[in-house]
């Protein structure tokens, strides 16, 4: 039984082994003379809410901690020429996705001066689906971030009316936009089972 286990696992091992190593997306090139955006099925902007799967680097800018910290270094971006606080060693699904949109990858939201005519993201490694205060309501404690999904759909909302000048324009920048909310919550759990608070 062993041996067929340990056959298994390196028949797996050999098959999804190669798959870490994917190419990096392509940036999309910038017409010199007038700035024209993909369009791919008439989508010109991505905004994603999110944690560590989703994360270009809002957490490395908030300052990470604990064992987060350790996301803002190598091996961390090793695959992509360098830590960019993205928590994998390459580019994440997101990356691709714009990348397939023919969209410039996604700048993390705390990124001052950073275009986002192209979108932003929003998620935070280490984000919760609650906020901080309800979940030390019930004894969790957050320790790596108050980023929560209420904070990142403020920052949209923010974000938004600091760059439109009407509610009709958020509507038509909307209808040309893929808004995503990812992978989020699982940290909810984690945090609450790491203080052995089922």
């Amino acid at each position: 039984m062993a041996r067929i286990l340990l056959a298994a696992l390196v028949a797996m091992l050999l098959i999804v082994g190669p798959c870490h190593a994917r190419p990096a997306p392509e940036q999309t090139a910038k017409s010199s003379t007038v700035e024209e955006k993909a369009v791919v099925d008439g989508i010109t902007a991505i905004y994603n809410f999110g944690d560590s799967l989703s994360d270009t680097g809002n957490l490395l800018r908030e300052g990470a901690t604990g064992m987060l910290q350790h996301t803002t270094g190598l091996p961390y971006g090793s695959a992509i020429g360098g830590a960019t606080g993205r928590c994998s060693d390459g580019y994440l699904m997101i990356d691709y996705l714009a990348k397939d949109l023919g969209l410039p990858l996604l700048n993390p939201y705390l990124d001052e001066g950073a275009d986002f005519s192209h979108g932003v993201n929003f998620a935070v490694a280490g984000a919760t689906a609650l906020d901080a205060a309800a979940l030390a309501r019930r004894g969790v404690a957050v320790p790596h971030t108050n980023s929560s999904l209420g904070v990142q759909l403020q920052r949209f909302k923010d974000f938004m009316s600091a760059n439109t000048r009407s509610p009709q324009e958020i509507r038509e920048k909307l209808a040309h936009s893929l808004v995503m909310v990812g992978e989020i919550g699982g940290n909810d759990y984690n945090y609450a089972f790491s203080a052995n608070k089922p």
